[in-house]
C-alpha cells in the first residue's frame, strides 16, 4: 500500500509468493544464514523497483504540484482495487488515465491530451530505485530466483525492465492482465493463474 508518499509497500519484505521489496534485503540474508532461504522472491514493480518520483516534472507542468502525483497513484490503486472487489476488469492504462482525469477534476484542472500521455505513457520510462540495481545484484548473487508480479500489462512491463536495465535479475514478469484480475487477489492464488495462463 504505498501511496509514493511512504511506506509498507517499500518497507516490508515478504519472502515466498506474497510478494517482496529490497527495502529488507538484510532479513532475507538472515534467512539464508539460518538455511531457511525462500523458494523465489515476487517483486512488484511500479514504485517497488522502479520510481515514480521520475513524473513530478509533467505534474509540476500540469497542476502546479508535483505532490499531486501521490494522489493520482492513490486513485490509480484505489480504482485498481475496487474493479477487482467488484469482478470488473479494466486495462492498466485506462485505470491510469482515468484516475489521473478524477484527479484533475478534482483539482479544477484541465488537462491537455499531451499531459494525459505524458503522464500515462510516462510509466513506460521510470528509473529504478537508486538501491535497487546493487540490492537485487546482491540476491542473485546468493542464489535467489526471482520474479515480478505487475498491474502492467506484459509489452509496459517489459518495456519498463528493459529501459531500467533490470531484466537480467529476473526469470519471468507476471502481469495480472493474464488473469484480468488485480491485486489485492490472493498472492499465491494470482502467480499460479499468471503462471498457468502465461504457459498456453
Amino acid at each position: 500500500m504505498d501511496k509514493v508518499s511512504g511506506t509498507p509497500r517499500r518497507g516490508m519484505l515478504r519472502l515466498g509468493l506474497a510478494g517482496a521489496t529490497v527495502a529488507a534485503i538484510p532479513h532475507a540474508a538472515q534467512s539464508l544464514q539460518r538455511g531457511h532461504a525462500p523458494r523465489i522472491l515476487v517483486f512488484d514493480v511500479n514504485e517497488t523497483l522502479l520510481d515514480l518520483r521520475a513524473l513530478e516534472p509533467h505534474f509540476e507542468r500540469a497542476f502546479g504540484d508535483k505532490t499531486m502525483l501521490r494522489e493520482w497513484f492513490h486513485h490509480v490503486i484505489e480504482y485498481a482495487e475496487a474493479l477487482t472487489l467488484t469482478g470488473d476488469y479494466r486495462a492498466f492504462g485506462d485505470v491510469a488515465r482515468a484516475a489521473l482525469q478524477m484527479t484533475a477534476k478534482s483539482q479544477g484542472v484541465a488537462l491537455s491530451a499531451n499531459d494525459e500521455q505524458q503522464i500515462v505513457g510516462g510509466i513506460r520510462n521510470l528509473p529504478a530505485h537508486t538501491e535497487v540495481p546493487k540490492s537485487l545484484d546482491r540476491l542473485k548473487s546468493a542464489g535467489l530466483r526471482m520474479v515480478t508480479l505487475t498491474n502492467s500489462p506484459p509489452a509496459v512491463v517489459e518495456a519498463q525492465m528493459k529501459y531500467a536495465n533490470l531484466q537480467q535479475y529476473f526469470e519471468r514478469n507476471f502481469s495480472v492482465d493474464a488473469i484480468r484480475k488485480y491485486k489485492p487477489a490472493p498472492g499465491r492464488c494470482l502467480i499460479a493463474k499468471c503462471y498457468s495462463e502465461t504457459r498456453h
